[in-house]
């Protein structure tokens, strides 16, 4: 009878032991979720719009032209140029595109 306690000890360490969440998965779990901002230039005349992130800016100049704005190029027309930094002339390439689909 002793050994069946044994065992049950044993099994529910077993289980306690690999049901514990290891320290660095719960700091990951607790990590802030950061967007980028990107300062947004119209690329018909390269004139500065504004700064914000991806989302809200496809949002806003889908709104703008009246159809989808996304990042992909795919049967779209360049209607806006992301970059991290703002400096005029320009000191790189943009980060992102966006394409409106007409």
């Amino acid at each position: 009878m002793r050994h069946y306690a044994i065992r049950w000890a044993g099994l529910l360490l077993l289980l306690l032991f690999c049901s514990a969440t290891p320290a660095s998965k719960t700091q990951a779990a607790h990590a802030t979720h950061f967007t980028f901002l990107y300062y947004w230039y119209f690329a018909s005349d390269d004139s500065y719009n504004d700064q914000q992130d991806i989302s809200d800016e496809e949002w806003e100049l889908s709104i703008y032209y009246g159809t989808t704005v996304d990042t992909n190029s795919a049967g779209g027309t360049l209607v806006a140029e992301g970059y991290q930094q703002n400096t005029y002339p320009h000191t790189g390439f943009p980060q992102v595109y966006l394409y409106a689909h007409f």
